[in-house]
């Protein structure tokens, strides 16, 4: 139980009116408040009493009794069933929240009673030893986090510091000043005392600006460690006994400053892999290195899989390692523009069961950004109850308690929650939507075993439907955004099925006069649908970072202007032929099935 020994009347009007803020009203009854174990919540004609263990499930409670306002009698008891429950937040990939935005994101945690925030920064914070460090990239002053913390720890929510100590950190390393630290492009340079510095100035100024006993130090994905400049200046090492090295320097300066460091645990079993795949249950880890793990908690982290074994089988794994172990599922919000809500729920329902299961104390939910955060954070709310529901109801929790939260935080009409999911075929990561807004028109890289524009087609002109026939005047600016989003997508399926389909056919007029019906209209849809995403962006996040997708905007609206272009020639006879059409389809084959250009992509880190 907390510490607390009794709740101010200041901190229980306080989060009252924050709870009334996130209910959508005030209840008229008379309340009094008492710490006590777990959560009690009860009402009866005009007098309400919340007993809980500290003030995030005090918030939680005050939330439950606000909802249920209108009801003359209400009574709620719950128990946590994992110790700490929260997310992570993205701030690194392109896009770093306001200081507003994330005090709104707490106030939905509050009321969910999810206890815990990370703050993932690779760069995207100011340590005054490096000018470069986060360098036009948004990064937070020292006042903004604690302004953040201080609203956090209001709310009883730990807001965790999530740096890189070891691999993605590309977005500084790029810089002249930062080669002597750099092993690989985006991995620094292990066993360097400059690189210790830099560690201990980016963990120093965590502690002048956060509360939290906690740290995450990263450590994940650095697959070629120690075989770039390391290699070249120190020749073959065990590069499992300089992963150690490394981690163990790191949490002696972790320790010095008063965190206790958990790091991804992907790396040990990497390196203990023949075929370097985290997930592989044989990989031989060997039991020197087990033994000289320092004091750091594993984040098991795990988003695709959609087995409950499969997860008791990582996590017993992980036990076996001797220290405690956090898991990180997944909100899938990186998959392009909509979050996909169906993957998140085929990948955490299991996840979530097997965590209750095997006695996890600590869960968490990612909400990572890659690829220049397209999907507004804001539009994953309702999925952020899978999490807090299996919290405190445990075995309990079903897909209805899940959904009937999921619509009390989120800003969407269950309508527009519901068309939503057209943006994917199902839980599979297919990314359709995306590539028809990015894609070239002509080129034909979109065709999946379980999709294609024209079933993206079907499906997304119902959702379209569904969405425009929503009160136009009390729209929140998510469903606006969703509207255009998807009539994007829909026209650009006509454009690439239709100016084929004419062309293979010969028929110059048809071609011409699609060229016309569809183009125009849906570069209007463009713009409108730049639009309609900059004002979400500029809600939530800073602008850095904006650019990306401005120019991405861009240069499909010119390109869709340049195809018209060419089409309306050749309808004229000035050009013989549509070069780009002229080659009949072949089934994707390229690594993934995500590209939508014709000859290459920018590559990741420079994203």
């Amino acid at each position: 139980m907390s510490d607390i020994c009794s709740f101010t009347q200041e901190d229980i009007s306080r989060l009252r009116r924050e709870m009334a803020v996130l209910a959508g009203g005030d209840g008229d009854f008379e309340l009094t408040c008492s710490v006590g174990e777990g959560l009690k919540a009860e009402k009866d004609h005009g007098k309400a009493h919340v007993e809980a263990e500290d003030l995030n499930a005090l918030s939680r409670g005050l939330f439950q009794l606000l909802l249920h306002r209108e009801e003359e009698t209400f009574y709620l008891e719950q128990n946590r069933h994992f110790r700490k429950c929260g997310i992570l937040v993205d701030m690194s990939r392109g896009a770093v929240m306001t200081v507003e935005a994330v005090r709104r994101l707490l106030r939905v945690m509050a009321g969910l009673g999810m206890n815990t925030m990370l703050l993932y920064t690779e760069d995207t914070y100011t340590i005054k030893e490096y000018p470069y460090f986060g360098y036009l990239r948004g990064r937070y002053s020292a006042d903004e986090m604690k302004e953040m913390d201080e609203a956090a720890a209001g709310y009883g929510i730990d807001l965790v510091p999530s740096i890189q100590t070891l691999a993605h950190m590309g977005s500084f390393l790029q810089w002249n000043d930062s080669i002597p630290l750099r092993d690989q492009p985006t991995i620094l340079l292990a066993d360097d005392e400059d690189v210790y510095r830099l560690i201990e100035a980016e963990v120093r100024t965590m502690r002048e600006n956060l509360r939290s006993g906690s740290i995450h130090i990263g450590m994940d994905e650095a697959a070629s460690l120690g075989l770039g400049r390391y290699y070249r200046i120190h020749g073959p090492t065990d590069r499992f006994d300089l992963l150690s090295r490394h981690l163990k320097r790191v949490v002696e300066i972790c320790g010095k400053y008063g965190f206790r460091p958990m790091m991804w645990s992907d790396m040990f079993f990497t390196l203990g892999s023949k075929t370097g795949d985290y997930y592989d249950l044989d990989a031989d880890i060997p039991e020197r290195v087990t033994d000289a793990l320092p004091e750091v908690d594993l984040c098991y982290w795990d988003y695709d899989h959609m087995e409950k074994d499969f997860y008791l089988a990582m996590l017993r794994r992980h036990r076996r390692m001797g220290r405690p172990t956090v898991f990180a599922g997944a909100v899938h919000t990186w998959q392009g523009f909509v979050p996909n809500v169906q993957r998140t729920e085929a990948t955490m329902y299991p996840a979530m069961q097997a965590c209750l299961e095997h006695g996890t104390e600590t869960v968490l939910g990612t909400i990572w950004g890659d690829d220049g955060n397209e999907a507004d954070m804001f539009l994953a709310l309702q999925c952020l109850p899978i999490f807090s529901e299996h919290c405190w109801l445990g075995e309990k929790c079903t897909e209805q308690h899940v959904r009937k939260m999921g619509q009390r935080v989120s800003p969407l009409p269950p309508e527009a929650m519901e068309a939503m999911r057209a943006w994917f075929p199902g839980p599979v990561d297919r990314r359709t939507g995306k590539g028809l807004i990015y894609g070239d028109p002509l080129y034909p890289f979109l065709e999946y075993p379980e999709d294609s524009p024209e079933a993206f087609y079907k499906r997304g002109t119902e959702a379209l439907r569904v969405l425009e026939n929503l009160d136009g005047n009390s729209l929140c600016p998510e469903t606006v955004y969703l509207r255009y989003v998807f009539r994007v997508a829909c026209g650009k399926a006509r454009v690439m099925t239709e100016l084929r389909r004419y062309y293979e056919m010969g028929d110059r007029e048809k071609l011409k006069q699609a060229a016309l019906e569809i183009i125009p209209p849906l570069l209007e849809d463009y713009d409108a649908c730049m639009k309609a995403h900059r004002k979400l962006w500029e809600r939530d996040f800073k602008r850095n970072g904006w650019e990306l997708l401005s120019l991405r905007y861009g240069a499909c609206r010119g390109r869709l202007a340049d195809v018209q272009d060419a089409v309306m020639r050749y309808a004229a006879g000035e050009l013989d032929s549509l070069a780009e059409l002229e080659e009949k389809p072949l089934p994707s084959a390229r690594k993934g099935g995500m590209q939508f250009f014709q000859t290459y992509t920018v590559p990741s880190h420079y994203i």
